[in-house]
C-alpha cells in the first residue's frame, strides 16, 4: 500500500509545526518581553497597573507553546520516518 500522500501531509505538518514553534519563540516571545519592558520603563505601568511578573508569565506561556510546537514537529518527523520503514502486509 502506497503511503506517499500520508507521508507528504505529515511532512508538511512537521515543517509547519517547526516553523510555527521557531517564530513563536524567537519572534513573538521576544516581542512580548521587549514591549513589556518598554511599557514598564515608559511609565504606562501606573496607568495599566501591571508589573514584571505579568510579563514573565505571558512570556513563559508563549515560550511553552513554542516548545510544544517544536516537540510536535519532531514527533511528526519521527512518524514520517517510521512510515517508510514499516511494511504493511495484506491479511
Amino acid at each position: 500500500m502506497n503511503r506517499a500522500l500520508e507521508r507528504n501531509l505529515l511532512r508538511g505538518g512537521a515543517i509547519w509545526n517547526l516553523i510555527n514553534g521557531m517564530v513563536t519563540i524567537l519572534g513573538y516571545a521576544t516581542w512580548i518581553k521587549t514591549s513589556g519592558i518598554g511599557a514598564l520603563s515608559s511609565g504606562l505601568s501606573s496607568d495599566i497597573n501591571f508589573d514584571g511578573s505579568l510579563i514573565d508569565s505571558v512570556y513563559t506561556i508563549a515560550v511553552g507553546y513554542g516548545i510544544l510546537q517544536l516537540i510536535i514537529g519532531v514527533f511528526n518527523i519521527i512518524v514520517v520516518r517510521r512510515l517508510r520503514i514499516i511494511k504493511y502486509r495484506k491479511g
